[in-house]
């Protein structure tokens, strides 16, 4: 209260609403989402330069966008917001909490997708927990960045499919497969590719890998 009498007021202009990160008037969008990205924007920046560049479905696309915001409902985020004050573990797997990085990353039946996932491209690496650092990694280094904004297509829908499994194991008692996630995925990188009639094969390690098969 003490702070608030000494704000000079002035009789000129009227009493308008302003928020407090807008540099005028109007309420931006573009101010909303530099508030969202935080700290480190220049870093961050960079990534989302390459995010929003690959070619995905916008569901996958928009939903990859919340993990790596860490803006996804899971256990932990609703327990730290009061929502939930049941157990936190990871429904899949249950022997950890079900953090943002835990639940797409570190979990048994995640981890074991994205090796699936290696494995089909005789790829070998090393994975970040962090969401960010994921993608980038994700990155296969044979290909041109004109063919890695397609391939990153996959990493977004293996997200979308691991949250979806996760919500069947917890709402209809299903059970998680890691080789059913890796398929479904599959299906919709071709969804993806398939108008991109330029590239009908990757090169990796050498050999021609075939992706959409004889269709």
């Amino acid at each position: 209260m003490e702070e608030l009498t000494h704000i000079p007021l002035s009789k000129d202009r009227d009493d308008t609403l302003q928020l407090k990160d807008e540099e005028g008037d109007n309420y931006i969008v573009k101010s909303a989402y530099k508030k969202l990205l935080g700290t480190n924007q220049g870093e961050q920046n960079e990534i989302f330069k390459i995010f929003w560049k690959t070619r995905a479905l916008p569901t996958t696309q928009h939903f990859a966008w919340k993990v790596i915001l860490n803006r996804v409902g899971t256990k932990l985020n609703l327990r730290r917001k009061g929502i939930i004050t049941s157990s936190t573990l990871c429904v899949m797997y249950g022997n950890a909490e079900e953090s943002n990085s835990h639940l797409f990353f570190t979990c048994k039946i995640a981890k074991c997708v994205w090796k699936q996932c290696h494995i089909w491209v005789g790829n070998t690496s090393v994975s970040h927990n962090d969401p960010q650092y994921h993608f980038c990694q994700f990155e296969l280094l044979k290909l041109s960045n004109k063919y890695n904004i397609i391939w990153g297509s996959i990493w977004m829908a293996i997200l979308w499919l691991l949250w979806g499994q996760r919500n069947k194991t917890i709402f209809r008692n299903g059970l998680t497969y890691a080789s059913k996630v890796f398929t479904l995925a599959y299906n919709i990188f071709r969804l993806v590719f398939k108008p991109y009639n330029m590239l009908k094969f990757f090169m990796i390690n050498g050999q021609m890998i075939g992706l959409l098969g004889s269709n």
